[in-house]
């Protein structure tokens, strides 16, 4: 297929994702914005941009295990401005802000994925976790205040 049709955004698309799969994130990367590139290619037989939400968030993905949470956090935007109905996407932004110490953040993007899917098990799990983490986080922080200033936090 890749001989016969070499620059078509599927067939990259789908490379990308076996690539994603195997856990070789910089080829999928290649892949994934080699379609991005076809699919939004003037004179081109282009896909409606609407059916590429996957491709945005594969990306995110990619640029995820990279450690490049800023890209990643930039796609799953992306993905939502396509498709705000995908409850796994506010579940990849919330992981990365949970992976960023951005507790807050994290708790937001989670519960927006329990609005669109109250059966997300991801997001309730990692909400869970988050939750967990904060706590010892905001309790870290209370006992490095001094005694004296301790008991005006929670007044």
């Amino acid at each position: 297929a890749e001989t016969l049709a070499p620059d078509d955004g599927v067939l990259c698309h789908e490379r990308g994702t076996l690539a994603l799969q195997r856990g070789e994130y910089s080829t999928a990367l290649c892949y994934f914005q080699k379609a991005l590139g076809v699919c939004s290619s003037p004179g081109k037989d282009t896909v409606p941009l609407s059916s590429w939400e996957p491709l945005m968030n594969n990306i995110g993905h990619c640029y995820r295990h990279l450690e490049q949470y800023d890209q990643a956090l930039r796609y799953h935007f992306l993905a939502l401005t396509l498709d705000c109905s995908k409850s796994s996407t506010y579940t990849s932004i919330g992981f990365i802000y949970a992976i960023q110490n951005n507790f807050p953040e994290a708790i937001e993007h989670f519960h927006k994925a329990l609005r669109v899917n109250r059966q997300d098990i991801i997001a309730i799990d990692m909400l869970k976790k988050t939750c967990e983490l904060y706590v010892a986080d905001e309790d870290c922080l209370i006992s490095a205040i001094h005694p004296e200033e301790r008991d005006s936090v929670y007044e």
